[in-house]
C-alpha cells in the first residue's frame, strides 16, 4: 500500500504512453516493460499534470 504521504516521481529512464486506454511504461535501463490499466493510466496523468 503506498502511503498518503508518499511522494511519487518518474525514473528519468522511463518512456510512457496511453495507447487505447491503457498504458505502457518502458524502463529502459532494467530491459523492463509495464502494462498498465485505466486506473494505472490515469495515476500518471495526473502526476504529470501536478510536474507542471
Amino acid at each position: 500500500m503506498i502511503a498518503t504521504d508518499m511522494v511519487l516521481k518518474r525514473c528519468a529512464d522511463t518512456r510512457y504512453r496511453n495507447i487505447g486506454g491503457e498504458g505502457v511504461v518502458v524502463r529502459q535501463t532494467a530491459s523492463e516493460v509495464l502494462v498498465l490499466n485505466e486506473i494505472g493510466v490515469r495515476l500518471l496523468e495526473l502526476r504529470q499534470q501536478s510536474a507542471r
